[in-house]
């Protein structure tokens, strides 16, 4: 992509990462590593490129209620209203974040408005980032665990 992008003077990358990349769980050890690598990079590359015109910015994504998302909910047996009885440190508007949410927010960090943005990340989340997470049996379950 990158020689493309030099070829024509520049280019827009919009990453897709997670609010894991700064706390992940237990059971989201290399997930949320590879998150964290994810936001390193974006950030290296837009340095590294952003003299030939090459945008580079993250969009890191809290729990979103995608296709997948509800179906492997479902697959655990989790109630269909789990979102609205998350505790309020997940989902303090009772609801998840919607994939067409982040596709809006993609598309800004494609558009010409922010033309002199470069290396950013936005955290797509509705918990701050600075929160002490709630204990492990707290949380509500979501994945298997990962095999390290």
């Amino acid at each position: 992509m990158l020689p493309h992008f030099r070829r024509q003077g520049g280019g827009r990358i919009p990453n897709i990462g997670s609010v894991n990349a700064y706390c992940g769980e237990r059971s989201q050890c290399i997930y949320s590593t590879c998150k964290g690598a994810l936001m390193t990079l974006t950030r290296n590359v837009a340095d590294a490129h952003g003299a030939e015109g090459v945008r580079v910015n993250l969009l890191n994504a809290g729990w979103t209620l995608t296709s997948n998302e509800h179906a492997l909910k479902m697959k655990e047996g989790l109630p269909e209203d789990l979102p609205a009885r998350l505790p309020k440190v997940f989902a303090p508007s009772g609801r998840l974040l919607s994939p067409e949410e982040v596709a809006r927010a993609a598309v800004y960090f494609l558009s010409d408005e922010t033309a002199l943005v470069n290396g950013a990340v936005l955290d797509l989340s509705q918990y701050p980032r600075n929160r002490i997470p709630p204990a492990p049996e707290e949380r509500p379950r979501r994945h298997a665990p990962d095999v390290v």
